[in-house]
């Protein structure tokens, strides 16, 4: 009974996150979205310049 006590309090200790990992997770999240916003930002500039484009040449042809 106290080789199965000990073995589970092990196993308790041993995958439990730390504050240090929680940290460390919340730091990767917030580096990965700063990327993606700067990708969507981009993202929407070329997508409003590729809709210009259209609504322009729609217009040259039309008009």
């Amino acid at each position: 009974m106290n080789a199965q006590r000990d073995i589970l309090a092990e196993a308790l200790v041993t995958s439990l996150a730390t504050r240090a990992d929680l940290l460390s997770v919340k730091n990767d999240v917030d580096r990965l979205d700063a990327k993606l916003d700067a990708k969507f930002d981009k993202l929407q500039w070329i997508l409003g310049i590729v809709i210009a484009l259209a609504i322009a040449n729609f217009a040259k042809q039309f008009f």
